[in-house]
């Protein structure tokens, strides 16, 4: 899983629940937001793109490799896909097929952070290439409005080269997370028009609403200190906890997500130390000064208690924001739902507090 992903993902799983069965969803019955309109119609390509290319199931040696679209949809593993399969569909399952055919399909990993997430959970809601226009359409008012040097894109619901130039644009000038805010803005006014024009689908509204306020906020929180926290994290573990927590990390996910050989804690160290200091940028020259006169302050002075307690201060809180977000959020509800209702209330706002408290104070 990468880290993206990861991100993108235990957002979207919290609002993709268990099994439903809503008379007014198209997409008829519903399993961790997998739907059964959505593997059937996923069913029947594979189907057709296999008659097309004139292959033959006993002959083919796609699903030995674990490369056969419909071998994947049939969940359950009887030789069909229906909804037997819905209900039989895993958060891990669910997981590996979003992933497929959301994330990976619309090559998310290239775009700017927010923009991917925003991206991804609107693919999985409205569909990618309304999702998708959705983006451009975001792009073009921020670019028209904030950047010197703009040509439109087309609003195509194809993300193609021009979409992601202007998407890198708006990075390059730290208006990547704005681009995000009109991007939810614009699926907000499509809920809107929805509803008007099908009034079976006003049963939905208010979720859909709060779906897209959660994510504003969960937006704002990488915003104001999460990517911080995070590069804090990578910092650690690949300085100190590389090879341990390399091969635990590695091992977990990739079994999970089938890439096997990607086990590195440095790697996803790098990763989260880069959106850190893309985060951090602004503050390098007062950090490096800083610097010099915490150095000169402390040169030859004795060891300072109060410097190890915060030293073990910042480690707890650092270690108890890895299991809020990775543990609470993606750990226990792929891989042990059944302990969700007995956990205690989450502390990410109260942690999220003390470790911001600290950057702003110099700790």
């Amino acid at each position: 899983m990468s880290d993206a992903f990861s991100l993108a993902h235990a957002f979207t799983a919290r609002w993709e629940g268990g099994l439903s069965d809503h008379p007014a969803d198209p997409g008829g019955l519903t399993n961790h937001g997998i739907s059964l309109r959505f593997v059937q119609d996923l069913a029947r390509e594979a189907r057709e793109e296999c008659l097309r290319l004139h292959r033959n199931c006993e002959t083919c040696g796609r699903p030995s490799a674990g490369q056969c679209v419909w071998q994947s949809l049939d969940l359950d593993m009887d030789g069909d896909v229906d909804a037997d399969d819905i209900r039989a569909c895993t958060r891990v399952q669910a997981a590996m097929l979003f992933r497929r055919h959301f994330w990976d399909q619309l090559d998310c990993e290239s775009l700017p952070l927010p923009l991917a997430i925003c991206l991804y959970d609107a693919a999985v809601n409205l569909g990618p290439a309304r999702a998708v226009r959705q983006l451009q359409r975001a792009l073009n008012l921020l670019g028209e409005a904030e950047l010197e040097h703009w040509t439109p894109i087309a609003e195509d619901g194809h993300l193609g080269a021009q979409t992601r130039q202007l998407a890198a644009a708006l990075e390059e000038v730290d208006l990547a997370f704005r681009a995000a805010r009109q991007c939810l803005r614009q699926r907000e006014t499509f809920y809107r028009e929805l509803a008007l024009r099908r009034p079976s689908m006003k049963a939905f509204l208010k979720g859909w609403r709060n779906r897209v306020a959660a994510l504003g906020a969960y937006l704002g929180e990488l915003e104001r200190g999460g990517l911080v926290i995070w590069a804090m994290l990578g910092k650690a573990l690949s300085s100190v906890m590389g090879s341990v927590m390399g091969s635990v990390t590695g091992g977990v996910l990739g079994g999970l997500f089938g890439k096997k050989g990607e086990s590195s804690a440095g790697g996803l160290g790098a990763e989260l130390v880069r959106a850190g200091e893309r985060a951090l940028s602004g503050r390098a020259s007062q950090n490096e000064a800083q610097g010099r006169i915490n150095a000169s302050e402390i040169e030859g002075a004795p060891p300072s208690n109060l410097r190890l307690w915060r030293s073990f201060l910042g480690w707890t809180l650092s270690l108890l924001f890895a299991w809020e977000v990775a543990g609470r959020l993606v750990f226990i509800p792929l891989f042990l739902p059944e302990l969700e209702k007995d956990l205690p209330p989450s502390a990410l706002d109260q942690i999220l507090a003390l470790l911001m408290g600290m950057l702003g104070l110099g700790f």
